[in-house]
């Protein structure tokens, strides 16, 4: 059973990593802030699968720090970094909802998922500071998986959110944002059973890493970029401009810089054209990505 579980880490660790090389590629080619997103959340899953296998795997069998404060003080850190990455894959995997919603939706969003960041914090820290004066380990665990669940709930809430909206809309060109839903909701809801569930856990989430990193392949490549060839093709720059405003609620200097990038100039043209600087060319340009 041991050796099942490893081989799910290795081949997380190997798929997942090649995943963030191609993501990595695609991402300069359509400057997309969900291929970012999902890059960096695909980055931090990668990190916690590589962070556990290295710990439970190796670290532990080499030290056996099984008994003695050494031990406690060993895997006290270690559930610490779990959970500062699993705040890093909330808010990676978050922002590619908040992409999906759009910026007038994303907004308060942001508010809600720092709400309950600093919720999660707080119960870590005061489960190290019981932990630290009762020398118990429990407070400290419980604390520890209440931030895991309490994040991936997060996460549950804002898919169904986005499911919502979603279904009101009725758009052809959104298709894509049903696939993410019907992929990612069920991974994140079966995370949440099997963490409050008395089943093998090591097997299970190993099982649940390697799901996502499967599901967030088959979604970007086979359902988003394809919309996105899709749309681009079908599309007028009148066309395009409209569903960018109606999306995003653009500025107006913000639509003049956005048309002249649709008509394929580049920064120096813009620049010559608005008759603006630089630097104020880039700012618009990042902010648009």
């Amino acid at each position: 059973m041991v050796h099942f579980v490893i081989f799910l880490h290795i081949t997380t660790l190997v798929v997942g990593t090649l995943l963030v090389y191609h993501y990595k590629q695609k991402h300069e080619a359509y400057k997309s802030e969900v291929i970012k997103s999902m890059m960096y959340f695909l980055v931090f899953l990668i990190l916690a699968v590589f962070n556990e296998f290295v710990f439970k795997y190796i670290y532990v069998n080499i030290f056996d720090f099984r008994h003695g404060s050494g031990y406690y003080i060993e895997i006290s850190i270690w559930n610490v970094t779990m959970d500062v990455i699993w705040f890093a894959i909330a808010y990676s995997f978050t922002k590619t909802d908040f992409s999906l919603l759009g910026r007038k939706i994303s907004r308060p969003f942001n508010s809600y998922y720092l709400l309950v960041t600093i919720i999660c914090l707080v119960g870590q820290m005061t489960g190290i500071i019981i932990q630290i004066i009762s020398n118990s380990r429990t407070v400290f665990r419980v604390f520890s998986w209440s931030t895991g669940v309490g994040l991936v709930a997060f996460i549950v809430i804002v898919l169904m959110i986005l499911w919502k909206m979603n279904f009101k809309q009725h758009d052809d060109n959104t298709k894509y944002v049903k696939v993410f839903i019907y992929y990612f909701l069920p991974g994140f809801f079966s995370y949440l059973i099997i963490s409050i569930s008395p089943l093998d856990k090591n097997i299970f989430l190993s099982l649940n890493r390697l799901y996502f990193v499967i599901v967030s392949f088959l979604w970007l490549d086979y359902s988003y970029l394809k919309n996105i060839k899709e749309v681009s093709s079908s599309l007028t720059i009148n066309e395009m401009m409209q569903h960018f405003d109606e999306a995003y609620e653009l500025s107006a200097r913000e639509k003049e810089v956005l048309t002249l990038m649709l008509e394929g100039r580049n920064n120096a043209q813009i620049e010559e054209t608005l008759f603006i600087s630089q630097s104020t060319v880039r700012n618009h340009v990042s902010a648009l990505y």
